[in-house]
């Protein structure tokens, strides 16, 4: 996802250092910047705030959130990922379908979280499905997440993202 961040690359707008950048190199590159209008201004503080609300919102739905500037350090780039236990939580909320193994033919299926039972009906209620899914690894020792694809990920996060779902962001 990317955020404006300044109406121009040589505005001047909430100077920090950056990584490996030291006190001399931030002075001289500071120098070269205007200041911003107060129309500019107002507009990047509207960004600041609209990025911030909408970030704090993907933090507290689950999201793992790296934020850079990019080169003119004029936009926010933020690569946004989740852990296995939140795809497979959303993927059995929205009974997403994924692929399974080769002994099933390769068909697909809504995805079942496993429910290890109940300890006192002495877990004889217990329900596994993991083992019936394709793995995406070229680990020996697959995780929990290699059950989906890039793709999968990639839609499921954007599903997160942008779904009005309970424990999604919007």
């Amino acid at each position: 996802m990317v955020f404006k961040f300044k109406t121009d690359r040589m505005v001047k707008f909430q100077t920090t250092s950056g990584a490996g950048e030291n006190q001399d190199e931030l002075m001289a590159r500071v120098a070269k910047l205007k200041e911003p209008t107060p129309a500019q201004k107002n507009k990047m503080q509207a960004w600041t705030q609209r990025r911030e609300s909408l970030m704090k919102a993907m933090k507290n739905c689950g999201l793992n959130l790296f934020c850079f500037y990019s080169r003119d350090r004029d936009e926010i780039i933020v690569k946004i990922g989740a852990d296995a236990e939140k795809l497979c939580a959303t993927a059995a909320r929205m009974k997403y379908k994924l692929q399974m193994k080769p002994e099933f033919l390769g068909a697909y299926a809504e995805y079942r979280q496993d429910f290890p039972g109940r300890p006192d009906r002495g877990f004889k209620d217990r329900r596994l499905f993991s083992h019936m899914y394709e793995r995406h690894s070229e680990d020996d020792n697959p995780d929990e997440g290699s059950i989906f694809t890039t793709r999968d990920k990639i839609f499921l996060i954007h599903h997160i993202i942008s779904s009005k779902d309970k424990r999604c962001t919007q």
